[in-house]
């Protein structure tokens, strides 16, 4: 019942009928389902958030953290308006993290849970390219508009000017929107690209050869769609994913020897927009600038921050990097905290490369997948501003829940990790500030 529940709080969080039918629009289905959830799986999420895993990094404690750290930053700077607000909304993330690494405690429930996450995304996926193809807007009424940004949201697509390759003059893109959380080209992106190992997951699994076509046609479905969304960033995360997909499974000089012939391929497939990069001009060098913008507004309160969602105070747009904008918004405590839930988890993923002999074979045959789409997600917020989310903490929770089954599933596990790791984090945490600070300055044009 618990599962069930969670794995139906997933279907509404993807596909949500009060975006789609105009009279379930104040209805919110998704908040409603993972109360439910968590109402029957109390005593579960509470035994498993205090559990301790031996070898696994506290990926957990750096997420719960956040919640106080957000209190903080926003009482200190006077945000009472906000501050409800913004602790319900992270709230809201926080029960679907500890939800999340609760109830997906046996490699069983992970494939299902993966299967799930597969199949919702096809499904939101498809109502995409439908309304893309038709031109249909949602009937909910349309996102705000941003007055800083060039882009006109019709709610099935974004309209963006770039420049021809060939006659130098800008011409219209349509870059197509998914639906709720993913209205966003780059949103849409995001959840593609970690659609896309899950297809080759299921494509290689022995014991189902009988749906390898289906997986099969979602994966080219997918590609498709990202296609349509002609996100830079996407692209980047896709070839981030796929480049550790492919080192994990088959080694480093097949990667090499791989890249070498695909590489050239989806280059010519994905030609134009996504392919064209540029820290001079355009929506490149509107990144780097943007990056500048959030680490001039970090600075402003650089212990605590300016309080969760208060960038808009300081600002028209957001940092379009996820890690900044966390920074600027809860300072060095809060920065720390979110970027150490993804440096424990990317290190502690990457650390069981070669300690998988011993695992239960199909949690082993799960590794490449998953640790492909962590990388690929990690690259794709690097450009977009996406600390707060769901699909975030998803990524953050099936880290969690992959290390602690492999640690109750060998005989000697990992070392455990000691408080000797915050120091550590606290040298990560610094050195990003520092390569951020140098990166911004050697390429920010203001006059471009």
């Amino acid at each position: 019942m618990q599962f069930f529940l969670f794995i139906l709080a997933n279907a509404f969080l993807f596909i949500r009928p009060s975006e789609l039918i105009p009279d379930l629009h104040a209805v919110e289905i998704y908040r409603w389902f993972i109360l439910a959830c968590l109402a029957v799986s109390f005593p579960a999420v509470f035994k498993q958030a205090s559990l301790r895993f031996p070898g696994v990094p506290p990926v957990v404690t750096c997420v719960v953290l956040l919640l106080p750290a957000i209190l903080v930053s926003g009482f200190f700077h006077g945000n009472f308006e906000l501050i409800l607000d913004t602790v319900i909304e992270y709230a809201k993330v926080l029960i679907y993290f500890l939800l999340l690494i609760a109830l997906v405690t046996d490699v069983a429930r992970l494939k299902q849970f993966l299967k799930w996450i597969g199949i919702f995304s096809a499904a939101v996926t498809l109502i995409a390219v439908l309304r893309y193809h038709a031109d249909v807007a949602l009937p909910a009424p349309p996102p705000k508009a941003n007055p800083g940004n060039k882009s006109t949201t019709h709610g099935t697509f974004v309209v963006d000017q770039v420049r021809d390759a060939n006659t130098g003059e800008l011409v219209k893109v349509n870059r197509m929107c998914g639906t709720g959380i993913f209205n966003d080209p780059n949103d849409f992106a995001l959840i593609l690209v970690t659609a896309i190992p899950l297809c080759f997951c299921w494509l290689t699994d022995s014991t189902q050869r009988a749906m390898r076509p289906i997986w099969l046609i979602l994966l080219l479905f997918f590609v498709y769609a990202l296609m349509l969304t002609q996100s830079r960033g996407g692209f980047l995360a896709l070839i981030a994913g796929s480049v550790t997909l492919i080192h994990l499974k088959y080694g480093a000089k097949k990667t090499v020897l791989l890249g070498m012939i695909f590489l050239p391929l989806l280059l010519a497939v994905f030609a134009g927009r996504m392919t064209s990069f540029s820290a001079d001009e355009g929506t490149g060098q509107a990144r780097i600038q943007l990056w500048s913008d959030g680490l001039d507004i970090f600075r402003v309160s650089p212990l605590i921050g300016i309080g969760m969602d208060n960038y808009r105070q300081f600002s028209n747009h957001v940092a379009h990097q996820s890690f900044i904008h966390c920074f600027s918004e809860l300072g060095v405590i809060g920065g720390t905290l979110f970027l150490g839930a993804f440096y424990f988890a990317l290190k502690g993923v990457f650390d069981l490369r070669n300690r998988l002999d011993d695992v239960d074979p199909e949690l082993a045959r799960l590794y490449p997948f998953l640790a492909a789409m962590l990388v690929g997600y990690t690259m794709g917020i690097c450009f977009l501003s996406r600390s707060y989310i769901v699909p975030t903490y998803m990524m953050l929770g099936l880290a969690v829940v992959f290390m602690r089954l492999h640690s109750g599933s060998v005989a000697v596990p990992m070392p455990a990790w000691t408080f000797a790791s915050w120091p550590r984090l606290a040298g990560v945490s610094c050195s990003f500030l520092i390569a951020s600070f140098v990166f911004v300055r050697l390429l920010v044009n203001w006059r471009s």
